[in-house]
């Protein structure tokens, strides 16, 4: 990465406790970057949290060497698992704030000065990502939440006109995908049962796979077309 310029450090009063007005302290830290060219590339904030009271009721994400993400509570601690014993308190909080944690929003650009990539922080949570086209307009939108500790994402993907393109939303148990045409009718949908569904333009049901081998195309009439019950053995009707 290039060097980072550092542009700007703000302290925010956030918390006071007691009659000695003890103060939680977050500082921020306004990063940027530039391509070779000298157009911004990129421009962020880390927030600098110089005091354990500030943790407190929250919780934070941390990147692990494996890639994967560790959730940590200063009251419950997590789970080191190179020492093989749960770390709580002063420790947790240290391992937390080892590394600089993002906040706010991250905005990242192509060499030609348009947006490429917003992405959204909560205290080093990743919210939401935003990905552009150089040619201006909404790729894809990919939002994310937790669940009993796991990570899940939901994301979104768009055509050049701004009209829907597919969703995808992942489940504790299972996960949900429909795929639109242009016009926003639905081109397939995918339960996460083993069965897709896919569509004529005019709302028609083209095919249904079961997922064991099963599959049944239809004409736009609505008659069947072809068959397969699994057996490899296809049917076709006039």
């Amino acid at each position: 990465m290039k060097k980072l310029f550092l542009l700007l450090l703000l302290f925010i009063p956030l918390v006071s406790f007691g009659q000695d007005v003890k103060v939680t302290v977050k500082k921020e830290k306004l990063i940027k970057t530039f391509h070779d060219n000298g157009q911004l590339k990129m421009e962020g904030v880390y927030a600098d949290i110089d005091s354990l009271e500030f943790m407190n009721g929250r919780y934070i994400y941390i990147q692990e060497n494996s890639g994967y993400y560790k959730w940590i509570t200063f009251e419950r601690g997590y789970f080191d698992d190179e020492k093989k014993m749960q770390i709580t308190g002063i420790d947790a909080y240290r391992k937390a704030t080892e590394k600089p944690i993002k906040d706010g929003k991250w905005t990242y650009y192509y060499e030609s000065g348009k947006i490429e990539i917003e992405a959204f922080y909560n205290v080093n949570f990743l919210d939401k990502v935003i990905n552009y086209s150089e040619k201006g307009f909404k790729t894809s939108k990919i939002e994310y939440h937790s669940k009993e500790g796991l990570l899940f994402a939901d994301e979104t993907k768009y055509y050049e006109n701004g009209q829907i393109k597919s969703e995808y939303q992942e489940g504790y148990e299972d996960s949900y995908e429909v795929k639109y045409y242009e016009n926003g009718q639905i081109e397939s949908e995918d339960f996460g049962d083993g069965k897709i569904t896919s569509y004529y333009e005019n709302g028609q049901i083209k095919s249904e796979d079961f997922g064991d081998g099963k599959i049944t195309s239809y004409y736009k009439n609505g008659q069947i077309e072809s068959k397969d019950k699994g057996d490899g053995k296809w049917t076709y009707y006039y």
